[in-house]
């Protein structure tokens, strides 16, 4: 193993395939944009963010191209943002050096608690072709208006474990939504559905699918489904 003296430079180091495993816990002031094909092995330890600095993204940005798998193979590690930087983890940045939109940006999540002031892990409406998939984990939006996982651009979203939880648990806005396993949860006050062509209105729910625009696939083929106020 190689060592490095910040995840920004075991980051940048990494080849195509390979894993860059935390051995401490680490405070970020500076975002870190992924590129390349890596895998993010929390080991136990947690990633936060310096409640100093403003964050309006995301903890971790997957870049056009990129493909970011987050694995925790002692247990117990986290990416943890509350109330501080809108989300865990961002796919796609407006900064993507690469901007042919038939290049993916891809995001899979197969341990570690995620968290962030809004969403767990969120896209862009104006930026397509993201595939985010679900396996394990727990991801949790904090803020009262948030999502676990807010979906607004066109791309695909598999969840098949793990939790999402939120305010809304999931919304999503646009793309093909999978749900094959794992558990939604919902814990924000009920209120009824507004129609809005940027962001939303949280409803309680554990699932939203919000079609405003863009074409919607959805299949429900599994899955526990839990509102602590409104509907599941």
């Amino acid at each position: 193993e190689q060592g490095y003296e910040t995840l920004a430079d075991a980051f940048a180091a990494a080849e195509a395939g390979e894993t860059v495993k935390l051995a401490q816990d680490v405070t970020l002031s500076e975002r870190i944009f992924v590129e390349g094909e890596v895998t993010l092995d929390l080991a136990g330890k947690t990633i936060a963010w310096d409640a100093e600095k403003s964050n309006a993204s995301g903890v971790l940005i997957v870049r056009r191209g990129a493909d970011l798998t987050v694995d925790d193979s002692v247990g117990g590690g986290a990416i943890d943002a509350r109330g501080v930087a809108y989300a865990a983890v961002a796919v796609t940045h407006g900064t993507d050096p690469v901007k042919d939109t038939s290049v993916a940006a891809k995001l899979t999540v197969n341990g570690g608690t995620l968290v962030g002031l809004y969403y767990a892990v969120t896209g862009n409406g104006n930026r397509p072709n993201t595939v985010v998939t679900v396996n394990g984990g727990t991801l949790v939006g904090e803020d009262s208006t948030g999502a676990g996982i807010f979906n607004p651009q066109v791309g695909e979203l598999t969840v098949a474990g793990g939790r999402v939880e939120g305010a809304v648990a999931v919304w999503a806005k646009s793309g093909a939504v999978r749900v094959t396993g794992g558990e939604l949860v919902g814990t924000g006050v009920a209120a009824a559905y507004v129609t809005k062509g940027d962001g939303f209105d949280p409803t309680g729910d554990a699932l939203v699918i919000d079609n405003v625009g863009n074409a919607l696939d959805v299949e429900i083929t599994g899955g526990t489904f839990v509102s602590s106020n409104a509907n599941a």
